[in-house]
């Protein structure tokens, strides 16, 4: 059966965190209590989908040896996983806990280049299908096609693949 939630994270990370005593520049800061964690907004939703117990499976990019750590850690939580591999490495963020101050540095990586191939394997392992529920009317079913066709073209073009919004689209 397949699950009923699936959440879809095109730039998942490895989120570290840490704490130390004291941020200050040009001297090594000394963390303790370090951790890594599956990360990325709708990584973070199906974690904690999964944790209240919902059928739930989560649609990740991965490549290189923080995608197969990526993989690990949602395996070791339970979430399942359909993952397009990518030639790039994923991504890393890093949170750092200064204890004087309570206060939190969080520094985000920029997430992998992806090729144009592997974007147009992620994007085909999710179909939207143009059956609607009984009471789901045909202007509204239709308005909600446009809704994901301009979202589709607008990713497309602020990921700098132009090409791929303009795909057939066999439903109108």
């Amino acid at each position: 059966m397949a699950a009923s939630i699936l959440t879809v994270t095109f730039n998942p990370s490895i989120d570290i965190s840490a704490v130390t005593e004291i941020v200050t520049s040009e001297h090594k800061l000394r963390c303790t209590d370090t951790r890594r964690d599956a990360g990325g907004g709708a990584v973070n939703v199906g974690r904690m989908l999964n944790r209240f117990g919902a059928d739930c499976r989560a649609l990740i990019p991965a490549g290189g040896v923080l995608g197969l750590l990526l993989r690990s850690l949602l395996e070791a939580e339970g979430l399942a996983t359909l993952t397009c591999d990518i030639s790039s490495e994923t991504r890393e963020s890093f949170t750092v806990l200064e204890c004087s101050s309570g206060r939190e540095f969080r520094f985000v990586l920029s997430g992998p280049q992806f090729a144009a191939a592997e974007w147009q394997g992620c994007l085909e392992r999710v179909i939207f299908t143009p059956a609607a529920p009984p009471r789901f009317s045909r202007p509204a079913q239709a308005s909600r096609i446009r809704t994901i066709r301009s979202a589709w073209r607008a990713r497309c073009t602020s990921a700098g693949l132009e090409n791929l919004s303009h795909r057939k689209e066999s439903h109108d």
